[in-house]
């Protein structure tokens, strides 16, 4: 996941991926656009063993899109949208989304692990991925 500056370079990620996966034709068209239903590709690694199955929460996670003010909040927001005040009620609800938090990153730490431990699950998630991009099959057609 190149998202962050300190991630690997697209080059060196395809470096490492290449001997364990075939990376999808789209991912190395730079004028490609990716159209894929997530809730669809969430399913499909669902239907999976682990690591695929946890995939799509790192996704989440790194796109921060969980719900979670814990895992969402970004160096790039100046600040956060919120509704909690200074309660016992929101306190006790931002008690409970911190431990939802921690497992959440838990279960993401669980999941990059294995796929670096088994990175040949890459080409299972590849290939979910490819299936269910419309603009690939629009392509084609």
């Amino acid at each position: 996941m190149g998202h962050y500056s300190y991630a690997p370079t697209w080059t060196n990620i395809q470096e490492e991926l290449s001997e364990h996966a075939t990376i999808p034709r789209c991912f190395l068209n730079p004028q490609h656009r990716c159209n894929v239903q997530f809730l669809d590709f969430r399913r499909r690694c669902a239907r999976r063993r682990f690591p695929i199955s946890g995939f799509p929460q790192v996704i989440d996670i790194l796109g921060h899109c969980t719900g979670s003010l814990f895992l969402d909040i970004s160096y790039d927001c100046e600040s956060p949208d919120h509704p909690y005040q200074w309660n016992k009620r929101d306190l006790k609800a931002l008690a409970r989304q911190w431990k939802r938090a921690q497992i959440m990153h838990e279960s993401m730490n669980s999941t990059t692990k294995a796929l670096l431990d088994n990175p040949s699950a890459w080409e299972t998630i590849f290939s979910c991925w490819s299936d269910l991009c419309t603009a690939t099959h629009e392509a084609q057609t």
